[in-house]
């Protein structure tokens, strides 16, 4: 047996006799050094495992401190997943911690942030989206409930989407937020002149890239193909779907301008042919008619209330 399995083995050994200690309680710092230390670093969450971790649940009536039994819980959490732990099979500890954990909640603990990523670590861990979506929605607001579900990439059933339809509501028009937000910040990305300026300047940077045209990202919009899905969805307006389109065919061009060189060229030719795509898009851009299609886009406002502004037929249904 090596040094390191030697030394593993002898934690492991103190850690069973801190926690079947008849005074745990006088050893509760050393353990819980342990425990959190275990989270963050990859060779001390080897002294961890399943029996353990089961028994550590026993620390928690040794804490006073909502905070740090929230934190206890988490960190468990997070070493479960790490060891992947068998949920299946022994779910009566996960759903102890559970209970344990919304009863935190219920005495007033509400650090929202940590709420979102230990539940999410209870989803991974195999607790039925169905029983975390009922404990979520009988204790929070709308606003609150929707954030969470969102956080954690729980959806809720079409029994408690009929139950709940403004939290429902919220949730779809989230939906339709987000995907618009992608359309529309990418959309100013690759119509921003100064943008453009910028990668030009940063071509001496480019050999961080495995692919030079990730500097660019996939633009889903051209009339060579495409769906009006995201129209019908109410996500974005017929006009935009056409400003889209006719944005993405000059950019697909410059593209193909692109993509027509030896990309298996040395570094200095291949940022080369990077610059002679983006002056030719640039060029493109400041053509008076592909402006006037970028301000009729955004009508005098700004990107973020453009982003964040569904289509007014949406919105009058909300």
């Amino acid at each position: 047996m090596d040094f390191t399995n030697q030394l593993n083995k002898i934690n492991k050994t103190i850690i069973y006799k801190l926690l079947n200690h008849t005074n745990l309680d006088n050893h509760i710092n050393l353990f819980l050094v342990l425990l959190f230390e275990g989270k963050e670093k990859s060779e001390l969450r080897l002294l961890w495992n399943a029996d353990i971790l089961e028994k550590s649940i026993l620390v928690l009536d040794y804490i006073e401190n909502e905070d740090v039994k929230a934190d206890i819980i988490n960190t468990i959490l997070h070493i479960m997943c790490d060891i992947k732990y068998d949920y299946s099979n022994k779910k009566n500890y996960i759903m102890t911690l559970l209970k344990s954990y919304f009863n935190i909640i219920d005495g007033g603990y509400c650090i929202f942030k940590d709420i979102q990523d230990t539940l999410q670590l209870f989803s991974m861990l195999g607790v039925k989206k169905g029983h975390l979506v009922h404990e979520i929605l009988i204790r929070y607001d709308e606003k609150e409930c929707v954030e969470l579900l969102l956080k954690t990439g729980i959806n809720l059933s079409k029994k408690e989407a009929k139950k709940y339809p403004n939290i429902q509501a919220l949730l779809e028009k989230n939906r339709k937020l987000t995907i618009r937000f992608d359309f529309v910040f990418h959309f100013y990305l690759l119509t921003d002149l100064d943008y453009i300026e910028n990668i030009d300047i940063a071509g001496g940077y480019l050999k961080f890239y495995g692919n030079e045209k990730e500097i660019f990202a996939n633009w889903e919009f051209s009339s060579q193909g495409w769906n009006n899905k995201y129209v019908i969805d109410g996500i974005i307006s017929k006009e935009e779907e056409a400003i889209f389109i006719e944005i993405g065919d000059i950019y697909n061009r410059c593209v193909d301008h692109f993509e027509s060189f030896d990309l298996e060229v040395n570094q200095g030719e291949r940022v080369d042919n990077l610059k002679v795509m983006l002056d030719r898009f640039t060029s493109q851009l400041r053509k008076k008619e592909v402006q006037d299609l970028v301000k009729r886009f955004f009508h005098g406002k700004t990107v973020f209330e453009i982003a964040f502004s569904l289509p007014i037929s949406e919105t009058d249904n909300i």
